[in-house]
């Protein structure tokens, strides 16, 4: 992780100096530092899984190892407290989601480039109806940290805190190693086992986190399928009949339908992500949302100027309170206008285009690792 951090930074100083711009937008054509998120994720099932086995069971001819061990999982286990301190916490003051411009163009913009019909319903189930942007746009809040909270509504940004807490615990029961000869302790694991898989998908039912309809439909699928494949093997275990074999080899079609479906996700996301770079979705949520910064004064339509999923200049009417920021651009550059009178920021242009906002839903990553080690989980 060090090491692709450094080279993010290195690839940001050559975009600096090469370009010519600033070091937000350098960091965020490199997508610095957020994509070191990525292996973050591919990492952690793993590396938790082995320091608690050893940390858990230690080898009695080697301290350091050990001592290794309950560094490596102690360092896991915060990493999650780590993410949402970094990022989770500042999301709210630094970005919000805007209504997509090719489903809800503005005044003024081009209706031949809306999209509608067949084309709008498939462009809501791959990318939603909102695209994330920052709210000062020359930090580039949202191209340095998008890769973790892109994917997610803006209510359940923090939820990419939960999917690695999630890992971390089924790395620690998974290093539970039962008595020799003890059924209670087996199934005790087990039967935890299948309930942590059970709250994780009655939390991906109840929150659909995902922008997309086609990201909750996968996540929800997966980790269904995953859940069912260890409830059947603990079922099995628990009854040890002849009977029983059914029960673990459904399992086996379920986890290979899992991987096969991981495969075409990640396959499927690559192409989403192209497509997003050739139909410039997010650029143009930028373009838009600096003309309207660059005007004169916002035109509200119900309170809410931008189409912001939650407006932060507050409502028409004063129910709904606006943000900080937008409380001081009304006290201070408003010359003290009540919320939903026109307001005037001054926000320079800002020609930062080049980063898409589709990038694959970090359930994905997930899944991948639970998959390889479900079955260790259980049998």
């Amino acid at each position: 992780l060090i090491a692709m951090y450094i080279i993010l930074l290195f690839i940001t100083v050559l975009i600096h100096f090469g370009l010519n711009v600033t070091w937000h937008k350098a960091a965020g054509n490199a997508r610095s530092p957020s994509l070191v998120y990525i292996p973050y994720l591919f990492l952690l099932q793993g590396t938790s899984l082995v320091a608690a086995r050893l940390a858990f069971y230690p080898r009695s001819d080697s301290t350091i190892i050990t001592f290794l061990a309950v560094v490596s999982l102690l360092m896991c286990v915060v990493s999650p407290g780590v993410l949402y301190m970094l990022v989770g916490r500042r999301i709210g003051d630094n970005a919000c989601q805007i209504l997509d411009p090719k489903l809800f163009p503005r005044e003024g913009d081009d209706p031949n480039k809306k999209y509608t019909g067949k084309t709008a319903l498939m462009y809501r189930f791959i990318f939603g109806e909102f695209v994330w942007v920052s709210r000062d746009l020359e930090t580039c809040f949202v191209e340095k940290y998008g890769v973790v909270f892109e994917s997610f509504k803006q209510d359940l940004a923090w939820f990419p805190t939960v999917e690695p807490c999630v890992m971390i615990a089924l790395s620690i029961l998974s290093s539970w190693h039962p008595a020799e000869g003890s059924a209670s302790q087996c199934n005790a694991r087990n039967l935890l086992v299948c309930l942590l898989f059970f709250g994780f998908l009655v939390a991906l039912l109840f929150y659909r986190p995902f922008t997309s309809i086609f990201d909750n439909g996968i996540s929800i699928s997966l980790c269904f399928m995953m859940f069912l494949s260890v409830l059947l093997m603990t079922i099995g275990i628990w009854i040890r009949t002849a009977q029983t074999s059914l029960l673990f080899v459904i399992p086996v079609y379920l986890l290979l339908i899992s991987a096969v479906l991981v495969l075409m996700k990640c396959i499927f996301d690559i192409v989403a992500y192209g497509t997003d770079i050739w139909i410039g979705r997010k650029s143009g949520a930028r373009e838009m949302l600096r003309k309207e910064q660059s005007r004169s004064y916002f035109k509200t339509r119900g309170g809410n100027p931008l189409g912001f999923k939650k407006a932060f200049f507050g409502s028409v009417n004063g129910s709904e309170p606006a943000s900080e920021h937008g409380q001081f651009l009304m006290e201070n550059q408003g010359g003290g206008l009540e919320p939903g009178e026109p307001v005037a920021p001054v926000v320079p242009p800002v020609t930062f285009d080049s980063t898409p906002s589709h990038v694959p839903a970090v359930a994905t990553f997930q899944n991948v690792n639970s998959i390889i080690i479900t079955c260790e989980a259980v049998v």
